[in-house]
Formats: C-alpha cells, structure tokens, sequence
C-alpha cells in the first residue's frame, strides 16, 4: 500500500509510516529520540531521498552529476520552504535568468533592424 499514490499524502498513513520507521531504527540500535539516517551519495533524480524524508528520516544525498544535484536540492530543500511562493519564485527567476542570459549573449545575438532579437 505504501506505493499507492493516493497514500502519499494521507496524513494517517503517513503517521503510521513514520512510527513504524521510528520504531525499526530503535529496534536497530538507535538512540531512542534521534531519527535514522539515510545516505545516499548516488541521488540521480532524488527518488530515495524524498521517500526518505517521507517516512520521517533525515537524508544525506549527494550526485557526481550537478543537474542531479540542483534537482534534490530544489525537491528536498527548497520546494518544502517555499511551496507557498513557489509560482511567484519561480516567474521571479526565470525573469532573473532571461535578463542575465541577455547581457551575457547579446554581443552573439544583435538586434534586428526593426530592434528585435533573434
């Protein structure tokens, strides 16, 4: 049941999830009060990582590839903050991105006789 993805957010479900993760990671060996840790130094696309922090661990994670690295750093880090603003945070940067990308190539692209940019 814990693949189904209508279970993904229902907090029952959850809960039991993480007292049951809890639990194992006492039963393991555990300081009681600490939470386990998961380490995963090949992230990829950040699959383990986020169920991880799903059923209540905290995660260590990390990729040779920087797109993979950026992406669980937005998925595990940044969304969660910001999940409120994210729309506004995100037109915010991407205006932010075009006019840096357009500084920085306008010497390769110049303007059109009528002013417009290829």
């Amino acid at each position: 049941d814990f693949a189904n993805w209508d279970n993904s957010t229902d907090p029952a479900f959850l809960k039991t999830s993480r007292t049951l993760t809890q639990a194992a990671h006492e039963a393991l060996g555990g300081e009681p009060g600490t939470r386990p840790l998961v380490v995963n130094p090949f992230a990829g696309g950040g699959a383990i990582p986020l169920e991880a922090v799903r059923i209540g661990a905290d995660v260590f994670a990390s990729d040779m590839n920087p797109v993979a690295v950026l992406l669980n750093r937005v998925l595990l880090e940044h969304l969660p903050a910001s999940a409120q603003n994210l729309p506004e945070e995100l037109r915010r940067w991407g205006r932010s991105v075009k006019n840096r990308a357009s500084e920085e190539l306008s010497t390769f692209y110049p303007r059109d006789g009528d002013g417009a940019t290829p």
